[in-house]
């Protein structure tokens, strides 16, 4: 049984674009599911990561990929950092940040950062001045199909909670689908794409891969609304994320 029955009280968060300074450490995920989206077969000397946090996952691609100490660029709204030495860190907002940067990269990460901005058309387009030839874009945003936001609309339920998919602070929705005509249509090249597993929803998955492997669909009913499952969509809803790595 899918539900969103949150206690959460909403609401309790900074205005749109307002620095934060933090006392306790913001910590983020190494994104090896991010990193794996990457061609083999191109080296990358530079790279900035928009909503570092701690710069955990911006540390753990740039020893990854062996980046140059000099070369490494941290932007956050939210500042939990300090004596900070294995990267460069501006504590803005990335339309701040972005307004006044002249530098380019070979590697740009956007892991949960789309969602929370106003306007991610605008940003996406000044992005494509930052790329270097060959450069990339990783992109990591909630999976809008996944089957609890789907149940959470049909239902009624959709609350709002301080973090996951329901974050309160998401001001914008994707699917693979619309996030990939964007990318597209503002001139980038989609070179793959994945998804972040959705392990609260594990069992479904599982119980729904054994039976299509007899079968040619299977229908999962959430309240009056069907969603019918085959070998080709079953990413589609039981993704968490949306992952995407694109050039320009």
């Amino acid at each position: 049984m899918l539900t969103n029955k949150s206690k959460h009280k909403s609401g309790q968060f900074n205005d749109y674009g307002e620095l934060i300074h933090l006392q306790k450490k913001y910590f983020v995920k190494q994104r090896q599911d991010l990193l794996s989206l990457l061609p083999t077969n191109r080296s990358y000397n530079s790279i900035i990561e928009f909503g570092c946090a701690d710069g955990t996952n911006l540390s753990f691609f740039s020893e990854k990929l062996n980046i140059p100490h000099d070369q490494i660029f941290g932007v956050d709204i939210c500042s939990s950092i300090e004596n900070n030495n294995k990267f460069k860190f501006f504590h803005k907002s990335a339309e701040e940040f972005l307004s006044q940067d002249k530098n380019s990269y070979e590697l740009i990460l956007l892991s949960d950062v789309l969602e929370h901005i106003y306007n991610p058309w605008k940003m996406l387009t000044q992005l494509k001045s930052k790329l270097a030839t060959k450069g990339c874009i990783l992109i990591s945003v909630p999976n809008l199909q996944n089957l609890n936001y789907l149940n959470a609309v049909n239902s009624g339920e959709f609350n709002y909670t301080s973090s996951g998919l329901f974050d309160e602070t998401h001001v914008r929705f994707f699917s693979l689908k619309t996030l990939s005509n964007y990318l597209e249509d503002l001139g980038y090249t989609i070179l793959k794409t994945s998804f972040r597993p959705d392990h609260s929803l594990s069992k479904i998955q599982q119980a729904a891969q054994t039976h299509l492997l007899e079968n040619n669909h299977l229908d999962i009913k959430l309240n009056n609304l069907t969603v019918r499952l085959d070998k080709n969509n079953i990413n589609l809803y039981m993704g968490q994320q949306v992952l995407i790595c694109a050039t320009y």
